[in-house]
């Protein structure tokens, strides 16, 4: 069985996503303690609890530890199934924007809990569209959500990389489970070098970095 501590690194919850993810792919059981321990609340939230649940669903997997504020969980593969199944999860973020159970349908934002607004800044260029968003926060105001768009968004066409460093880490698992690739990107973060370390727990592959006029370029190997 597979043992990961998941307060390595950036310690949050894209270790369990990815251990899980990992899991149902290559078939092997796991073990994570320590879950999100680098986080002011640890342990699973309901969104990661959901994720948890979903998991099991889709790869009848057995799973031990799967309530919300558990620090640890394990977790033991079934045969997963094929496509043709439709899962719909209703998480806490979908509760405070008052979406019903219809997976993404908004009934009503007014007064609503939630953050209350997003900014979302969309770059086209000739190899790649990129996305860059803020969130509404409690005492934040829209100038302030607009300026952290800003930000990321002007960064991004000076590197010259096809990904963002927000990208970066996700593009790290398929890459993988495809045995070989590379891309370029625009840094290499917390997330990624944690990514790279959990995913070669469960595959065989080995990854390389290189700087490389303005940005990084990513190498995935058998």
């Amino acid at each position: 069985m597979i043992r990961i501590d998941g307060s390595f690194g950036e310690g949050g919850g894209l270790i369990l996503r990815t251990s899980l993810s990992l899991s149902l792919a290559t078939g092997k059981p796991f073990r994570i303690e320590n879950i999100r321990a680098g986080r002011e609340r640890p342990g699973l939230l309901r969104r990661h609890l959901t994720a948890v649940l979903a998991a099991a669903e889709v790869g009848a997997a057995a799973v031990d530890g799967a309530t919300v504020g558990s620090t640890a969980l394990t977790s033991s593969p079934g045969r997963v199934r094929a496509g043709g199944g439709r899962f719909c999860a209703q998480i806490e973020t979908a509760a405070m924007l008052n979406w019903n159970k219809d997976c993404g349908k908004i009934d009503q934002t007014r007064n609503s809990p939630g953050p209350g607004n997003i900014l979302m800044v969309r770059i086209g260029t000739a190899e790649v569209p990129e996305i860059f968003s803020a969130f509404g926060q409690v005492g934040v105001s829209s100038e302030k959500v607009a300026s952290m768009a800003a930000r990321d968004a002007r960064e991004y066409p000076v590197s010259r990389a096809a990904a963002d460093e927000h990208l970066t880490d996700q593009l790290l698992l398929p890459m993988a489970l495809a045995g070989a690739g590379s891309f370029t990107a625009e840094k290499i973060n917390a997330h990624s070098r944690t990514n790279m370390a959990v995913i070669s727990e469960f595959l065989a592959v080995r990854f390389g970095t290189r700087d490389d006029n303005g940005f990084t370029r990513v190498r995935v190997a058998n």
